[in-house]
């Protein structure tokens, strides 16, 4: 049992850091990650729990403990974050579901964290209501955020991941069985120690991560399972390096006690983030090394994330200028990666002929990063051509719809409807938008105009590949 918790421990730590690495600005990504290390501390403490006294053997756990109880609801809040990101943005149910675990779920779990302190402290009567409040507050949401993502399984990746509903066929069948892993530890009778049935909850949420970051990257047209492997190898070397001589040191003098134990799930953690996030740390000491010299911090830290990306690169992608749809969606993930040059670099629109030539006539040598910068000004250019011929930046009129829609979002970088972005320093046109947005302009809306201009700049875009070819 013990090398099984530091198996789902060490696995659950590192998908979670990968998803976060990923994109932790992508909610799904976000919260799925944060799920997973919340519970790798779950999977810790009842390990830490489980350690014995007299340094050699480690004692099961008869029941379930009250704080491991509490610890256990906050994986599934945040695959309620996860599961509500998506969501597609027109399901009348998102927003109050949202704002219901935003300030009812969260404030009620933290409000009970005492309760569930003092009522493993002292074994008092109240226990058993304690754990049905509990479970009912995570697993009726649950439900029902499954039932809404099945019937809208056809729009969850849209528009960039057909494969969307296979996706959410797959969450169909886990989130339940996540929901009847909880439900389980609530039986008055156990069939199955409470350990095991907490160990197959960490299968689950692995299945479920790798789920998530396979939609993510079918949705940046991106391959997973390079990447993925490269960052499981890499972070099982630093455990075994680090860990290992923690684990040879229990294994031949000091046995499994508490402070050993300690020190093995803190050095496997620090390994895991160590591994997870080395071209931070590697940035940071740049700046601190280099940092007389900005311009070579910055071609380091692009280097870096370019060759963090080739991985993810789709060694079968095809450029299908003859299926429109297809087309259309590469150019409207195009526009979404231009605030990121590594993501554009893995686009297949950077294979076009006319991404060749704009690089000759802007006299660039041919690399992946030159090419994904030519396809950015390709992409600013046929954004301009949307622009009604006026003097003005910003006009909030039906002419000004598309061009507003991709202009100050992709170019400018405004967010208009995100509460953790701060729009500061931004020139009278960009405020004037961001105002226009927030107070006329919904947000499904603006999703719909920007489809619309995709279209307009997927056009312009193969007029000018015919040309080029011709």
């Amino acid at each position: 049992m013990l090398i099984l918790q530091l198996l789902i421990y060490i696995l659950t730590i590192w998908l979670g850091l990968y998803l976060l690495r990923r994109d932790w600005r992508d909610a799904r990504l976000f919260w799925t990650g944060v799920g997973l290390l919340l519970y790798a501390a779950t999977v810790a403490a009842l390990t830490f729990g489980a350690s014995g006294a007299d340094g050699r053997t480690a004692r099961p756990v008869p029941a379930l403990p009250m704080q491991l109880w509490w610890l256990l609801a906050l994986p599934a809040l945040c695959w309620m974050g996860a599961a509500l990101a998506l969501l597609p943005a027109h399901e009348p149910w998102r927003e109050h579901l949202a704002r219901f675990w935003r300030y009812g779920q969260w404030p009620l779990i933290v409000l009970l964290a005492p309760l569930f302190v003092a009522a493993g402290a002292t074994a008092n009567a109240f226990a058993r209501p304690l754990q049905l409040v509990l479970a009912g507050a995570v697993l009726a949401p649950l439900v029902l955020i499954t039932m809404l993502l099945f019937r809208a399984r056809a729009q969850v990746a849209m528009p960039d991941a057909p494969q969307g509903p296979r996706f959410v066929a797959l969450l169909g069948v886990l989130i339940p069985m996540l929901g009847l892993s909880m439900a389980a530890l609530l039986l008055p009778f156990t069939i199955v120690p409470p350990a095991w049935i907490i160990m197959g909850m960490g299968l689950d949420l692995l299945l479920l991560g790798f789920v998530i970051g396979g939609l993510d990257a079918f949705t940046q047209g991106e391959t997973l399972l390079p990447d993925l492997l490269l960052s499981l190898d890499a972070t099982l070397l630093y455990v075994l390096l680090f860990g290992g001589l923690v684990g040879a040191t229990m294994l031949l003098s000091t046995g499994v006690t508490p402070p050993m134990l300690a020190l093995l799930l803190a050095t496997i953690g620090a390994s895991a983030i160590v591994q997870a996030f080395a071209p931070h740390l590697q940035h940071q000491l740049d700046r601190l090394a280099l940092g007389q010299d900005p311009e070579l911090v910055q071609e380091r830290a692009e280097l870096r994330a370019l060759a963090d990306t080739l991985p993810r690169l789709d060694p079968i992608r095809m450029l299908n200028l003859e299926d429109e749809e297809a087309f259309v969606r590469q150019v409207r993930r195009a526009l979404s990666q231009m605030e990121d040059l590594t993501k554009l670099s893995v686009n297949p629109l950077i294979d076009l002929p006319l991404v060749q030539t704009q690089l000759a006539q802007e006299d660039q040598a041919d690399s992946t990063l030159a090419r994904a910068q030519a396809l950015k000004s390709i992409l600013e250019e046929a954004i301009q051509r949307l622009k009604p011929a006026s003097a003005s930046k910003f006009e909030a009129v039906a002419a000004w719809r598309y061009y507003n829609a991709l202009y100050f979002p992709y170019v400018v970088g405004l967010k208009p409807y995100s509460r953790r972005t701060i729009h500061n320093d931004l020139e009278p046109a960009a405020q004037e938008a961001l105002a226009w947005f927030r107070s006329q302009v919904p947000e499904r809306t603006l999703y719909n105009w920007q489809n619309a201009g995709a279209r307009l700049v997927a056009q312009y875009i193969a007029e000018r590949h015919t040309l080029t070819i011709h």
